[in-house]
């Protein structure tokens, strides 16, 4: 991460107060089934319900003692903490990805990070290069900043991850995977 990302994101951080800002609002709606979102507000199940989410696919290594509880007949949720400002295991990432596919298939579903600006965002651009849905990351990260502004993704997508997305985008279209979820 560059200084001008390092001000930027402390700025990000300092200001927000996990209402609905403007800036990095709680919940963005991506597709139909598919919402982004900050870790705090993703503990509002009353909000998750009125918006109809009952899966949740966290990827924010902090709010993993905040999710006791979810699991159940109304919410499915899928944990895999990732640290923020680290790179991305290939493997960690294929759990998600996974996770994300079989969630989508079972309705509106959100994934979220501490503030949803860069973890979420990088699983859900891998999930559409995986699915076929977009042709690079970078596209994806582009689709998304047009839907959430704030997007701003500081993992470090390495040769060996976009290796592992090719081989899950081979493997999933071979097995004649479900229409994926359109990246609008």
């Amino acid at each position: 991460m560059n200084s001008n990302d390092r001000d930027w994101w402390t700025g990000v951080r300092g200001r927000i107060n996990f209402q609905d800002d403007p800036l990095c609002p709680a919940f963005s709606k991506i597709t139909d089934d598919l919402y982004l979102g900050r870790c705090p507000e993703a503990r509002d199940i009353d909000r998750l319900k009125s918006l109809g989410i009952r899966n949740i696919l966290s990827v924010a290594k902090e709010c993993h003692v905040e999710w006791v509880g979810y699991d159940g007949p109304n919410f499915n949720l899928v944990y895999v903490g990732m640290h923020d400002h680290q790179p991305l295991p290939p493997l960690m990432a294929k759990l998600a990805l996974t996770a994300l596919k079989e969630m989508l298939k079972k309705g509106r579903t959100l994934v979220n990070c501490g503030i949803g600006v860069s973890r979420s965002p990088t699983i859900i651009s891998l999930y559409w290069l995986a699915m076929g849905e977009v042709e690079s990351y970078e596209e994806g990260i582009q689709k998304l900043q047009a839907l959430r502004s704030v997007v701003r993704p500081n993992r470090i997508v390495d040769h060996n991850l976009l290796q592992m997305v090719a081989s899950l985008r081979q493997n999933w279209s071979r097995k004649g995977s479900e229409t994926p979820v359109a990246a609008s």
